[in-house]
């Protein structure tokens, strides 16, 4: 061993001065011995520290991603992502799972109530909220104070951050946006001398005259999904809860609402069995055209008819009679899961992720969080995609709207598909709205109570 190689040479050298008759006296030898033998100790000690590090194994995380696009090239954007931060980090390897959404939400229960948690994982926007409640989520508030110093805090929309707060928690952060719109054919429109409505009653105006001089659906939408009910309820400054957390569906901006979507069923301004709908079917009818407008998630179904993409539009967010013309966006997370007991490395790869995220979100059908990335040329000579991030950039709110946080609560009713519930009964005749506001307030009022 080196240490007993060390040892023996002091040896020979204090030895081989004796022998050579140096004259020395006692204390100059005992002065170079003791130098020696420390800067031998030292050597030594190095030594072992470097040989140490050498064997140290790296870090695993684990890194759960939802399946975001069926582009052929995402997944493999995804692992070279993670190729490029393992080499950058080498006391750090992450190994990337691609996750299918089916049963997503058990599985992420299942997994974190039974101590598997992932140490990293995108996923929908409500599990953030559900999990940071139940201590299980990494603070991420010293990713912020760094982006701050270095100013790609700047590059977010005011409150994008807040939205995934937990009190003083930062539980995930936001890596893309899902804009929700309505598409509309603008050849119908132009022939007919329509215009883009801004409120409700205009809206069901242009889906009358529509119905009146065509034989096209006006409108469509899916009402097994919960994205229609909340854009109408946060276009006119409400959802199922108000900016304070009180139930808000026996109100009077509530009940606004629902008389709207009821009038749009009553009068046959969208298809008799809407109440059935899911986006195939809805979205179907769009891209084959048999319906004028047609509200969506994503405008990547446009791909599959390119004539329909050449005749369509985004339409401007329209206001409710009590509301404004505010825009649905969808804010996509991903967080760390605090039980695996490695923050420090979970907190590096988040932050490596998020700032290097556009090749990511150019395979799939949102967009950007930041202002450089929305710029990038994918998106601003792209017509549609323009045409959404101007529309409903500058106006769009969080499905949690008014409300600053989406709260375990809002999980938890979502969960239980409060908003598809109140589509069902408008969309198979139920007028009764305060009593539907009542019945649908009492799954609010349970959700976060919860």
């Amino acid at each position: 061993m080196k240490k007993t190689f060390i040892w023996l040479l002091i040896t020979v050298f204090i030895a081989s001065m004796a022998l050579a008759g140096v004259g020395c006296k006692q204390a100059v030898k005992e002065e170079v011995t003791e130098e020696v033998v420390e800067e031998a100790t030292e050597e030594t000690l190095e030594e072992e520290v470097a040989e140490e590090e050498e064997v140290k194994e790296p870090v695993e995380l684990v890194f759960w991603d939802m399946q975001w696009s069926q582009n052929e090239d995402f997944r493999p954007s995804v692992q070279a992502l993670v190729d490029n931060f393992n080499n950058a980090n080498p006391g750090i390897n992450v190994l990337m799972q691609e996750m299918p959404w089916d049963n997503w939400e058990q599985v992420f229960l299942t997994a974190v109530a039974g101590g598997t948690a992932p140490d990293i994982a995108t996923s929908a926007a409500t599990l953030p909220a559900i999990f940071s409640e139940m201590g299980e989520a990494v603070d991420l508030n010293p990713i912020l104070e760094e982006w701050k110093k270095d100013g790609f805090y700047d590059e977010f929309a005011p409150g994008a951050f807040d939205y995934f707060r937990n009190k003083e928690l930062q539980a995930a952060m936001p890596w893309a946006v899902q804009y929700n719109a309505t598409l509309y054919r603008k050849d119908v429109f132009d022939e007919l001398g329509l215009t883009e409505p801004e409120t409700f009653e205009e809206f069901l105006n242009v889906a009358r005259t529509i119905k009146e001089k065509t034989d096209l659906i006006p409108f469509s939408y899916s009402s097994k999904h919960v994205h229609f009910m909340v854009q109408a309820l946060i276009a006119n400054e409400t959802n199922i809860v108000d900016k304070d957390l009180n139930p808000a569906l026996t109100g009077q901006k509530a009940l606004e609402v629902f008389e709207f979507i009821y009038t749009l069923y009553s009068e046959g301004l969208v298809p008799e069995g809407i109440a059935a709908y899911d986006y195939n079917v809805s979205n179907k009818l769009y891209l084959t055209g048999k319906s004028a407008m047609v509200f969506v998630p994503q405008i990547d179904i446009l791909q599959s008819a390119p004539d329909i993409m050449e005749k369509t539009s985004i339409m401007t967010p329209f206001a409710g009679p009590s509301g404004n013309k505010n825009g649905l966006g969808f804010l996509f997370p991903i967080m760390g899961y605090s039980q695996t007991g490695h923050d420090e490395e979970i907190k590096a790869f988040i932050k490596y992720f998020v700032e290097n995220s556009l090749d990511l979100v150019k395979l799939t059908a949102v967009h950007p969080v930041t202002k450089t990335f929305s710029a990038d040329p994918h998106f601003s000579e792209n017509r549609l995609s323009k045409e959404m991030i101007e529309k409903i950039g500058p106006v769009v709110r969080t499905n949690s709207y008014p409300a600053e946080n989406l709260l375990p609560g809002h999980g938890i009713a979502d969960t239980n598909q409060i908003y598809q519930f109140m589509l069902q009964e408008l969309n198979t005749g139920n007028n009764d709205f305060e009593s539907l506001g009542e019945e649908a307030n009492e799954i609010v009022i349970e959700a976060f109570e919860r």
